[in-house]
């Protein structure tokens, strides 16, 4: 279980804007459910910072920007941060295409 105060530190780190309690449980409680049962956790401002640095901390370290993300269908909000909501666009044929599908449940689209 995430405890607030290591995720605020780890999201601070990631270059996150600061969250409200609230917000900070639901994206915990996504967290400690991975990707089998997790909610979506909508953020009302600097939605898009936010979901770039949660997604870089907590699912693809190596992701660059937003425009490698895309929203999975299960995701019902398009301000939402829950890392695993979203899956990282991969080119064809790369080893992040491939490896990375081992490792997490949904993880590359193929363009």
């Amino acid at each position: 279980m995430f405890r607030r105060r290591a995720l605020r530190r780890r999201l601070a780190s990631a270059g996150a804007p600061s969250l409200p309690d609230e917000q900070l449980r639901r994206l915990a409680r996504a967290l400690d459910a991975g990707a089998a049962g997790a909610e979506c956790v909508p953020a009302a401002r600097a939605a898009s910072q936010l979901r770039l640095a949660v997604t870089r901390a907590f699912r693809f370290p190596e992701l660059r920007d937003l425009t490698e993300l895309r929203r999975l269908p299960l995701c019902e909000d398009h301000q939402c941060c829950n890392p695993y909501h979203w899956s990282r666009l991969c080119k064809p044929g790369t080893a992040s295409a491939t490896s990375a599908h081992r490792k997490h449940a949904v993880c590359c689209v193929t363009k």
